[in-house]
């Protein structure tokens, strides 16, 4: 910034303001606190002139006594005038409002000078004094406060020549209240400009804010909803940032977990010579299958017309619960799928359910190979069960409404009475088939699933994710919010 409009921003410090938004809100406020200072100084100055007459006026026997008590009373009386203009809220919006301080202030400045003139033994620095008072009183900035100063000045100078005041000593006292005004008045330009850097810092803050809602949005588009659910969990309950908490979620972990393979049977075959069966059987059943999952806590990961998903809690019997709740409403939702259907359309599924020990989380990189999944034994046999059903020797004894599990998770449910009821043990021994890899387990385990939803592990996620996400960008929006 140049010499000269430095100095014309210090002499006029609203100056700094001008064409940014702020400049309103600058002016509102200063509104604010004048008119608070003016309903507190003015009843107080109404009720100063009225003590002066009873402590003073009268047991200093000033005369005549009769022109005392008018004078007090009459300031009095103005000063609650005054007080009574800063009481009106249709006044205090006009552009003028400081007019009525003005006024009161030049009066108050004039008889003060006066009293020079009827009470010799009175002290001219009052005058003095209620001229530097007056000024500060009115909020302007440097060159205003100085202007009015001068003219409390020039509306006094009658009754300085009157009693005959040594011009070296007038002159003085002039130039030192012009300094201490000076000073005074002068820290305006730092308050505009500490205002103008906290109002670029609150928008900064803002936009900061704002961008991140629109990037946590955008962001939940590419997460699982249980993803997303963490990771807000974390910025909001951890103070994080979106960033620290993908980190933190999505950090490869060891758990227990239950996982849940299904891909269409004869999909190769099925899509060969026209699109109709991916256009309109395909892609709807995925998404159908991929959002019956979620509503589970699942965290799918969907690769063609094969949907993986794994369920990794703290309590392994949960996951297990969840997992087959989810595995139970996936076999729902393709069996409606295929009622709703034509022909051409239908899709048969195999659903499987494995659970063991295993690494999940982000198993690539934070770049092109981000990757979340599951690696792990149990990911590996559903694999291996997955090349199994589609023999002939087992795919034969699968109906549509049949969930294959494996050994582990038959035995976690058989503690659970909802589910062991619907158990049924396949023997590979006794139909002569094998598990590839795993030619040592001797069975696998059938549950036939009710078209009926477990409703105490159903959720809807995507709206609790959601509530949470706007609670948090509007409590940091309200924090920047400016007072009054």
């Amino acid at each position: 910034m140049k010499p000269l409009e430095k100095t014309l921003v210090w002499l006029f410090p609203t100056l700094h303001l001008q064409g940014t938004p702020w400049l309103r809100l600058w002016l509102e406020r200063e509104r604010t606190d004048f008119v608070r200072i003016a309903r507190i100084l003015y009843p107080l100055i109404s009720v100063a002139y009225l003590l002066h007459f009873f402590l003073f006026d009268l047991p200093m026997n000033l005369q005549p006594i009769e022109h005392w008590r008018y004078f007090r009373t009459s300031m009095s009386g103005l000063a609650f005038a005054t007080f009574l203009f800063y009481c009106s809220n249709n006044f205090i919006q006009s552009r003028w409002y400081k007019l009525p301080a003005a006024i009161m202030g030049a009066v108050i400045c004039h008889f003060q000078a006066r009293v020079l003139v009827w009470y010799e033994e009175s002290v001219y620095f009052y005058a003095f004094a209620f001229v530097i008072l007056a000024t500060i009183m009115l909020r302007t900035g440097v060159a205003i406060g100085l202007a009015y100063a001068t003219t409390l000045f020039a509306v006094q100078w009658s009754s300085y020549i009157e009693v005959e005041l040594d011009e070296p000593l007038l002159y003085s006292a002039t130039v030192i209240s012009s300094l201490f005004i000076l000073m005074a008045r002068s820290t305006q330009a730092a308050e505009v400009k500490y205002f103008s850097a906290a109002q670029e810092n609150v928008a900064n803050q803002r936009r900061l804010i704002e961008l991140n809602i629109e990037f946590t949005s955008r962001l939940r588009a590419f997460l699982p909803r249980e993803i997303s659910r963490r990771l807000f969990g974390y910025v909001e309950n951890q103070h994080m940032t979106v960033l620290q908490a993908i980190e933190e979620v999505l950090r490869p972990r060891h758990k227990d977990i239950a996982c849940l393979f299904s891909d269409i049977r004869g999909f190769t075959k099925s899509t060969q010579g026209t699109s109709t069966y991916v256009d309109e059987g395909v892609i709807p059943n995925v998404r159908r299958c991929a959002q019956a999952i979620e509503d589970h806590g699942g965290i799918p990961r969907k690769v063609g017309d094969l949907i993986f998903a794994y369920f990794d809690s703290s309590d392994f019997q949960t996951n297990v619960r969840r997992c087959m709740a989810a595995a139970e409403a996936l076999v729902e939702a393709n069996i409606s799928f295929n009622e709703l259907s034509h022909d051409s359309v239908k899709i048969r599924r195999n659903v499987l359910v494995a659970s063991g020990s295993a690494v999940v989380g982000n198993l690539g990189g934070f770049d092109s190979s981000i990757e979340i999944t599951a690696l792990g034994n149990p990911v590996n046999l559903l694999s291996r069960l997955d090349e199994l059903v589609k023999s002939p020797s087992v795919r034969n004894r699968i109906d549509p409404q049949d969930i294959v599990l494996d050994e582990r998770t038959a035995k976690t449910l058989r503690e659970m009475p909802d589910f062991s009821r619907k158990l049924t043990e396949l023997s590979l021994t006794e139909i002569g088939a094998a598990i590839r890899d795993f030619e040592t387990i001797p069975r696998i385990w059938i549950y036939r699933a009710d078209r009926v939803d477990d409703p105490d592990t159903t959720r809807n996620r995507t709206e609790g994710a959601t509530l949470e996400s706007l609670r948090y960008a509007r409590g940091q929006i309200q924090a920047l919010r400016p007072g009054p």
